[in-house]
């Protein structure tokens, strides 16, 4: 066994630091430091770059600039239309910081996914140590913060990171309140109230989904253990009252308006998801189970070990609350049709919390799992997912521009290092230096793709492309007239032009070209004919002055954008 490996193996067993400055700086507080750092290496790249996403993070960006324009803190609204879907807690956070930061930039609305998923990191190492040990707390936030699922929710402007941290803290001090339980100690009055207030605010974040997992895993241990006190031990009367002084205020001010958030948030977005696949997202129950390799990558290289040995070891009480976590919400997001991958981030702590114990318990039952046909058949599969994680941006920006990004190189470097390091020692059943080695590659992945080339790809993104072209007439943005929309009608198209962008028909946008000269329309290949015959109808004298050509990833195909002027031919 090597030193490092030596080393890493001392440091999961909580055993005292070797001789050596940097060394014992890891025994302290700095090794908490140092994870915040590796996250925030990999979350922070590409936030101010990358342009907004359809259709979800562009919807949630504009109605919470609409908050600030209109110093409405109560209702949401896209553009004139009620937006009654999710709860405002998230729209209070990224209007706070449009506030501070600006409220005409993307990055800022940005700022709370960002924080939510760093903070989800560092918690789940700091809390995981009072009930699974400081050195697996630590490598867990490290084998989280390196998965490709956390990293993507942390760049975009939506509610799951900051649903993700309120899991992480709920569930961390029920484990906690849960195995003191077990021990008949009697429960600090501080874990309770964490696990409430973070009820309260999972509520204002996204509904029901924070405490369903912590009611799913609590009744799980129950049944299992056939005793409940760790639900008396939670305090319950006085945890549901805080809980609801949180989230109660605004859902009674919100209903006390002419909103009807209620209705439309559970009869319009709730139960569509339950019945069927919403807005064509549905899937087969086991889409999650046949993704995780992919969306936990590439901490999946010892994750399905870590989730095996778990169930095996279900009678240990640290292993029972994480499988009680992880499992019942697990299948109750599976048996839901509407499936997208991010569902099921909430339990991915309870995975890599799994993946440590496991590493630091029973090293040796993983390097026998690895060794087994199936784990070298899970390698070739997380080999083939580096690999082509690592060379798809390249391959991408040369199918879409015809040209080669020298950046480019470094992903495909990183998914080199990360299958030919980390699959060797994965070979030889060195399981924990697979593991680290796997994590720390993904700081030449990450970064430079979303830092570089994914901003670069200018055919992903058609509203950035159109901003351009209207910028380029109006030398100003957002332009101060309204900008008429025909065919494309993407959110982010709205977040780039202006609250008061016009997403209209064919014929009222040749309606309002031919009503005064130097106005614009934004209009797609499908309806061009249409805007066409509209405008010859009116006898107006309209110039098409431009173009762009971009793929919709909202809609999966690409759209060719013309730029209408009624004016002087140019």
């Amino acid at each position: 066994m090597t030193a490092v490996t030596a080393f890493l193996n001392a440091f999961l067993q909580d055993q005292p630091p070797a001789s050596g400055r940097c060394v014992r700086l890891l025994a302290g507080r700095w090794a908490y430091v140092l994870l915040a750092l590796f996250a925030l290496a990999l979350f922070l790249p590409g936030i101010t770059s990358i342009p907004p996403t359809d259709r979800d993070e562009a919807r949630f960006a504009q109605a919470s600039r609409q908050m600030v324009e209109s110093g409405n803190y109560v209702d949401i609204h896209f553009q004139d239309e009620s937006r009654n879907k999710k709860p405002v807690g998230i729209y209070w956070l990224q209007s706070a910081a449009a506030n501070v930061f600006g409220k005409d930039v993307l990055w800022p609305y940005r700022l709370p996914s960002l924080l939510g998923a760093l903070a989800a990191v560092v918690l789940l190492a700091g809390l995981a140590k009072p009930s699974f040990g400081r050195g697996a707390g630590l490598l867990a936030g490290l084998l989280f913060a390196a998965a490709l699922m956390p990293t993507v929710e942390s760049h975009i402007a939506k509610t799951d990171s900051m649903l993700l941290l309120t899991v992480v803290a709920a569930q961390l001090a029920l484990a906690r309140v849960y195995l003191q339980s077990r021990e008949g100690e009697i429960s600090d009055w501080r874990w309770p109230l964490l696990f409430w207030v973070a009820q309260g605010i999972g509520i204002l974040i996204k509904g029901p989904v924070t405490p369903l997992i912590a009611a799913l895993t609590l009744v799980t241990l129950g049944i299992a253990d056939r005793k409940w006190a760790h639900l008396r031990a939670l305090r319950p009367l006085p945890g549901l009252a805080l809980m609801l002084a949180i989230a109660a205020p605004w859902f009674i001010a919100i209903s006390l308006g002419e909103s009807n958030f209620l209705q439309e948030a559970v009869g319009q977005d709730l139960l569509p998801k339950l019945i069927g696949g919403q807005e064509a997202h549905g899937a087969p129950p086991g889409y999650y189970l046949l993704t995780a390799t992919l969306t936990f990558w590439p901490a999946s290289l010892v994750g399905w070990f870590g989730a095996i040995w778990a169930w095996r070891n279900r009678k240990s009480p640290m292993t029972r609350v994480l499988l009680a976590w992880a499992i019942p919400a697990w299948i109750m997001f599976e048996l839901i049709p509407t499936k997208l991958p991010h569902y099921v981030l909430p339990l991915l702590p309870a995975v890599a919390l799994m993946s440590a114990l496991a590493l630091r318990d029973a090293p040796d039952a993983v390097s026998r799992m690895m060794r087994h046909w199936a784990g070298r058949t899970l390698l070739v599969l997380w080999s083939a997912i580096g690999l082509i994680l690592g060379f798809a941006f390249i391959i991408a920006t040369w199918i879409g521009e015809q040209r080669i990004a020298p950046s480019g190189f470094i992903p495909i470097v990183g998914s080199l290092l990360a299958i030919g390091l980390a699959g060797r020692a994965f070979w030889r059943g060195e399981a924990l230096r697979a593991a680290v080695i796997a994590a720390l590659c993904v700081l030449l992945i990450w970064p430079p793709i979303l830092g570089r080339l994914l901003p670069g790809l200018k055919p992903l993104w058609p509203s950035q492309q159109a901003m351009l072209m209207v910028a380029a007439q109006t030398q100003s943005w957002p332009p101060s007239e309204p900008v008429a929309a025909v065919g494309y009608h993407e959110p982010s198209l709205v977040f780039f032009l202006g609250t008061n962008t016009m997403l209209t028909t064919p014929a009222d946008a040749a309606a309002y070209l031919a009503g005064a000269k130097n106005r614009l329309a934004l209009v797609n290949d499908r309806e061009d004919q249409r805007f066409r015959d509209a405008v010859k109808n009116l006898g107006a004298e309209v110039w098409r002055i431009d173009g762009v050509r971009g793929f919709n990833m909202a809609r999966g195909r690409f759209e060719q954008i013309s730029l209408f002027w009624s004016g002087t031919p140019r």
